[in-house]
């Protein structure tokens, strides 16, 4: 009878009332540049004494300056001492690099790129509205959508170029040669990936790309809705005359640019496990680089190896837990593990000769996704394209993803042998580096302060320690260029030995310090021998592991 009653009552009542009841209330956000900065202007249609920001994976802590007085922020929400429905904060560039965390905005030359959604009230409770406002003569905004739920960028339409259907940005921090290099690898890997999807990006590609100044030299970025990619070079701009450094620009480009496919014309459903459309996107980027002709067999051949070893440390790290029990897989483990389970999905699926290969397989769970719909997918649909609904209980896949302990590395290793990987532990430089300074590293942080940790950054010619009060002799964190008067970062087999001798010795092991005085470090013992790593120096004859000529 209840449900007959209000049955007649939905016919009765105006179709208006019944949609004003059900509409959520306004939020018009307003932005405008502030020098350096944005001013953000948000009015709510109902007073609140707490708003609530989207949860977007931003950080704003730093970020956000609240001047609407009796107003604060904290913990991803702005609470009042009295029911507001208006405040103003300014956006303040902020440059932290966080592991899952966009930064919410910083400058890019004369123009800005904000990620928007880090002045969006919460999405599920507002009707957010976005307005610019005071925007410079000759100022444009991308992309054109009334919300952007990525990257948004403002600045002069001078600063926009255009290349072979994709746009671009640059900080002007880089030399001519440097942008026509970047314009180029973007031009060329996006017509790539439309080969290899099937299908062109969900929106027209956008590249924003700086160089920012940092004492640590390393390559970083991100892609979001609107296929929006920002590409961010600590320290320096890579050499375009060096070939290492092109290899890791063109794979960081690459392994974005899948992404406007595996997480943007199809996104991954909620709960999916995060390897797999970074572990995706890394492995397709590796493969993609060798079939452009940028890298050759041994390079691929080493990358692999790279992820093999990575993934073992990192699992190391976590209490060799399985891969699975984790509900958040840190980034050590997304771009490491992720690509290495792709890698041996690939071997598998090789050695049976019936399924497809791991990149048809994301072109038929993107298709798929799509042609469902929702636009979303699941790892379940992801195995499903390889045909083999037990893909997943392989040996190897699952000594990583459901099996814990060190033991799992030898069902790892024997499995990759049998399909035909050729596998040899080799030592190196770094290694012997890596070795030495953690042995010695190891032996004076002895008084940490509860979840305080220790390591190093290795550079080009130094190693800077991450060593905190605790670390004794080697406490603050110390430029260290030569060990045992050798240089730190080309130790070779007799420079080891030499250190090896010292110990045996019972001396100490002088550190150079960069613009300071050597510390003597007590040995604490024998010195082990220097780490090893797998090198792979074969891959089986199956089809993903033809060369590109042939």
């Amino acid at each position: 009878m209840r449900a007959l009653i209000l049955g007649l009552l939905a016919l009765l009542l105006p179709a208006s009332a019944l949609s004003q009841e059900a509409r959520l209330p306004i939020a018009a956000v307003t932005i405008a540049p502030a020098g350096d900065d944005l001013h953000v202007t948000i009015t709510l249609e109902q007073a609140v004494q707490q708003l609530h920001f989207d949860p977007a994976d931003v950080l704003r802590d730093d970020a956000m300056h609240i001047e609407t007085p009796g107003l604060a922020y904290a913990d991803n929400a702005i609470t009042g001492n009295a029911p507001f429905d208006r405040v103003e904060f300014r956006l303040v560039e902020d440059l932290t690099e966080r592991d899952a965390k966009y930064p919410p905005f910083y400058r890019i030359g004369k123009g800005r790129l904000l990620y928007a959604q880090t002045v969006y009230p919460d999405l599920a409770a507002w009707d957010v509205t976005l307005e610019l406002a005071g925007m410079p003569e000759g100022w444009t905004r991308w992309p054109e959508a009334p919300l952007p739920q990525g990257y948004l960028f403002l600045g002069p339409e001078s600063m926009v170029v255009e290349q072979g259907g994709v746009r671009f940005v640059f900080d002007g921090n880089g030399d001519a040669a440097f942008e026509a290099e970047i314009r180029e690898m973007v031009s060329q890997s996006i017509g790539l990936l439309v080969d290899t999807f099937g299908s062109p990006p969900a929106s027209p590609p956008f590249v924003a790309t700086s160089i920012i100044a940092s004492d640590r030299s390393f390559s970083t970025g991100d892609v979001t809705s609107e296929a929006m990619i920002g590409l961010r070079f600590m320290g320096t701009a890579p050499d375009p005359t060096s070939r290492r450094a092109l290899a890791s620009t063109r794979s960081l480009i690459l392994h974005e640019g899948v992404h406007f496919w595996n997480g943007g014309v199809a996104m991954f459903a909620q709960g999916t496990p995060q390897w797999l459309h970074e572990g995706g996107a890394e492995y397709i980027a590796t493969l993609a680089v060798w079939r452009l002709g940028w890298s050759d067999r041994a390079q691929v051949q080493g990358t692999f190896a790279s992820w093999l070893d990575r993934c073992r440390t990192a699992l190391g790290w976590n209490d060799e837990v399985a891969l699975n029990d984790l509900s958040f897989i840190p980034s050590n483990m997304r771009y490491s593990c992720g690509p290495l389970l792709h890698l041996l999905a690939e071997l598998y699926q090789g050695e049976a000769e019936s399924g497809p290969g791991v990149v048809q397989m994301w072109r038929e769970t993107v298709g798929n996704a799509v042609g469902s719909g929702t636009g979303e997918y699941t790892l379940d649909d992801w195995v499903a394209a390889s045909g083999d609904a037990s893909l997943l209980d392989r040996p190897a896949l699952a000594a990583i993803l459901a099996t814990s302990g060190a033991e799992r590395w030898d069902t790892v290793d024997a499995e990759m042998r049998r399909m035909g990987v050729v596998i040899e532990p080799q030592t190196n430089a770094p290694l012997r580096a890596r070795t030495a300074l953690m042995f010695l590293i190891r032996s004076q942080c002895t008084a940490l302060a509860e979840g305080e940790g220790y390591g190093f950054y290795s550079g080009a010619e130094s190693y800077r320690l991450d060593t905190p009060a605790g670390c004794g002799l080697l406490a603050g964190g110390p430029v260290i260029g030569t060990l045992g008067g050798r240089p730190l970062t080309a130790l070779t087999a007799e420079d080891y030995a030499h250190l090896q001798a010292l110990c045996e010795a019972g001396e100490p092991v002088p550190l150079g310090v960069v613009d300071g005085d050597p510390i003597e470090v007590p040995c604490p013992g024998d010195l082990p021998e220097p780490a090893t790593q797998p090198v792979i120096t074969g891959l089986p004859d199956i089809p993903a592991f033809q060369d590109p000529a042939t």
